[in-house]
């Protein structure tokens, strides 16, 4: 039940009791005196609207008015001094609602109410004051007894209710405590806290464990006393790779987890500091690096071994089947020439893949890297019947590059388009575009596409589509864009050909990095 509902219910007790008392007082000191018919009225009028009336605060003030127009009643038909002393009586009432406006309302009542009697009736007020009306002064003071009887008794359950909503919070804050400490001290993670001037006040075993200082040791000193440095950027959660020393002054690869907390102090904060030792992890991931490096380099060896293995073969069956004197010997002079060539290439480009020439960056124009290669290659191809075309501005937004690597790799994906059109006919399309943070170059070709089972596989050497082909040109096509810090895309065309994308990003970006 509401508070103010409450209140009306208890208004209804208190005025029953009055009611009570007041005819019990007239039967005993002035049984010719009738008790007005009424107080009875008003007393189940009011009990009545209690029960249908639902909202509360109209009722306050219905039971507000009831009172003081008894006491109107009560002072026509009694004009005696005492039953305008009652009036004040409605005040001390209604503070049982303990709301402001029901005090003022009842106060304003009640001096309209005593300005009225004192200007009309203040001569038969006085007049009519007689020995016996000590009786009423009495059960004035018995019902002022009866109310604060009742509003003691208010005062303590409301007092009891703040004790126990105060234990319930004391009890929850407890729980709450006891579970954070739980957390902190049984997590595997080191915690530390630290209040808004870098002192620490709270440090776990785990930290003990990773740093060797004891709590006593290092709580209520200052983080940076222990070469701790670390900055909170934000009221949100921090991640910071730092190099933090232990006790014995051994150095540490860490992940810190920093979080400022408000504690609802003013000006005042504390802040989580979670922190994962990175030692065993980055041992792991250098474990892992050197044995997929091994692999790779397994895989390479067996496949540079079965790629160096047939021209080998060739040339010494040659040699041991060849005379100068024989009518085949420019014959096989020839494919032994052809072979070691083939050699040549294989290991040439291995090498540019193990040891790349140092890359001389700086900010190029695009086309104009790639105007050269377009006039390398435009009159030789169309004298294969194979059409080189360029479709966009001739000014764009610079790139950081190096004209060197740049220019072999449009050399490279122009020499596989031609040679994927095997019927040495169509168009080679190339297209420049940018946007507010990326140059974009598309070449496009119509020849016979990638087929699906190489597409898994593109970029790893020795995968490739064309007959004496090496995949090693694909894969330094691959590791040219990763120095500019730029992405390929190589996909099919409809209804035929294959596209390669090359994204770089603009040099201003990338000089704000």
């Amino acid at each position: 039940m509401d508070f103010i509902n409450q209140r009306n219910w208890l208004m209804i007790k208190i005025l029953w009791i009055s009611y009570g008392f007041a005819i019990l007082t007239n039967l005993l000191f002035d049984p010719n005196v009738l008790w007005p018919p009424f107080g009875l009225a008003i007393c189940l009028g009011a009990t009545l609207l209690l029960y249908f009336v639902k909202h509360e605060y109209l009722m306050m003030y219905i039971m507000i008015c009831s009172i003081f127009m008894y006491f109107y009643v009560l002072n026509v038909m009694h004009a005696e001094l005492i039953n305008y002393l009652f009036i004040f009586l409605g005040i001390i009432l209604s503070s049982l609602y303990q709301r402001y406006e029901a005090v003022l309302f009842s106060g304003l009542l009640a001096s309209l109410l005593l300005f009225y009697f004192f200007q009309r009736q203040f001569d038969l007020m006085i007049g009519n004051i007689v020995r016996y009306d000590y009786t009423y002064f009495l059960l004035f003071c018995l019902l002022i007894v009866v109310f604060f009887l009742y509003h003691v008794n208010m005062t303590k359950m409301l007092w009891k209710r703040a004790q126990q909503s105060e234990l319930l919070a004391k009890q929850r804050l407890k729980s709450t405590e006891l579970r954070l400490d739980s957390f902190i001290n049984r997590t595997y993670e080191a915690v530390m806290i630290l209040n808004q001037d870098g002192v620490i006040l709270q440090v776990n075993p785990a930290f003990t464990a990773l740093f060797g200082w004891e709590p006593e040791e290092i709580v209520s000193k200052h983080a940076a006393d222990f070469d701790f440095h670390f900055q909170i950027q934000s009221t949100e959660m921090n991640r910071l790779d730092v190099t933090m020393r232990n006790k014995c002054g051994q150095q540490i690869h860490v992940n810190l987890s920093l979080t400022t907390i408000n504690t609802g102090h003013e000006h005042e904060s504390i802040t989580l500091v979670l922190i994962q030792d990175l030692t065993e992890k980055m041992k792991t991931e250098d474990f892992l690096r050197r044995n997929e490096k091994l692999a790779t380099a397994g895989k390479l060896a067996a496949s540079i071994a079965h790629e160096l293995r047939n021209p080998l073969t060739v040339v010494m069956g040659l040699i041991k089947i060849t005379d100068e004197k024989t009518e085949n010997f420019s014959k096989h002079k020839q494919l032994i020439l052809t072979e070691l060539d083939r050699m040549k290439m294989i290991t040439s480009e291995l090498l540019l893949i193990a040891k790349p020439k140092d890359i001389q960056m700086k900010a190029v124009q695009l086309f104009d890297v790639f105007h050269d290669v377009f006039q390398l290659y435009v009159h030789p191809l169309k004298e294969q019947g194979i059409v080189l075309t360029y479709e966009g501005p001739q000014e764009v937004p610079k790139v950081l590059g190096d004209e060197i690597q740049l220019k072999q790799l449009f050399m490279n994906i122009i020499r596989n388009s031609a040679e994927a059109m095997k019927n040495n006919k169509g168009v080679i399309h190339v297209q420049i575009d940018c946007d507010e943070e990326h140059v974009y170059m598309l070449i496009q070709d119509e020849g016979s596409g990638i087929p699906s089972s190489v597409f898994a596989k593109i970029g790893e050497p020795f995968v490739t589509t064309k007959e004496n082909g090496t995949g090693l040109g694909l894969m330094i096509m691959f590791n040219i864009m990763k120095a500019h810090h730029g992405t390929i895309d190589i996909r099919n065309r409809e209804p035929q050909g294959a596209e390669v994308q090359l994204t770089f990003p603009r040099s201003q970006k990338k000089n704000k990095q």
